[in-house]
């Protein structure tokens, strides 16, 4: 690939797709700025311009990963809306943004340990982690409180959801059997089914019955 001034050509954005992909690619560990560059077209050197560490490239990604997150789930989740309908927008909310940006979300999930070491960027991270799945819990708790779900540990609920938030870009395909609407009205109606009857066999809906029950693990 030509190289490219560290100019107007290259925007903050670029670097931090790319930065997200070599990533993903390598581990933080394995990624150096010199594979950052090539993956632009920009010399290590340039990339100097826009960020003076690939250690800073991650905890802007983390961080501003999260915030996005967080923004899509409030814009959909409006605090008016009965609780059901919150928790099934939040959800579908979520899991589109994650499949926009799949870089970003494997590096949050799988790189997010490496500032743990450092204890304001850990608390930095952890609190916008908490932020976000704060929302979830405030959701179910309304529910819980207006009758709309059952009394249930709303902690437990919520570390349920953001495990399959969470490893959901790991296994999905853009391309597989099932886009991301199709899988999202699943795992938000069977965590619906959950939470207002207990009854898990009402989960599924109507994307069931286009699972093929020949293949255990179906490529999604």
């Amino acid at each position: 690939m030509a190289r490219k001034p560290a100019d107007q050509t290259v925007s903050r954005e670029d670097v931090l797709a790319a930065a997200a992909r070599v990533f993903r690619l390598h581990g933080y560990h394995g990624a150096t700025m010199q594979l950052i560059g090539a993956e632009l077209g920009l010399r290590q050197s340039s990339l100097y311009h826009y960020f003076p560490s690939k250690h800073t490239l991650l905890i802007t990604l983390l961080n501003e990963g999260l915030d996005r997150l967080t923004r899509v789930v409030l814009v959909a989740a409006h605090p008016d809306l009965p609780a059901d309908l919150r928790l099934d927008r939040a959800i579908h909310a979520y899991l589109h943004c994650v499949a926009d940006f799949p870089d970003v979300a494997l590096v949050t999930i799988l790189e997010a340990r490496a500032v743990f070491e450092n204890p304001e960027e850990r608390h930095v991270y952890i609190a916008r982690r908490d932020a976000l799945e704060s929302l979830f819990a405030a959701i179910i708790s309304d529910g819980v409180k207006q009758g709309v779900f059952r009394p249930i540990d709303t902690s437990i609920v919520v570390k349920m959801l953001f495990s399959v938030h969470n490893w959901f870009v790991v296994w999905y395909r853009p391309d597989g059997r099932l886009p991301v609407e199709a899988i999202s009205h699943i795992i938000s109606q069977f965590f619906l089914a959950a939470l207002e009857t207990g009854d898990l066999r009402l989960g599924i809906g109507d994307w069931s019955a286009s699972r093929p029950s020949q293949s255990p693990i179906p490529n999604l």
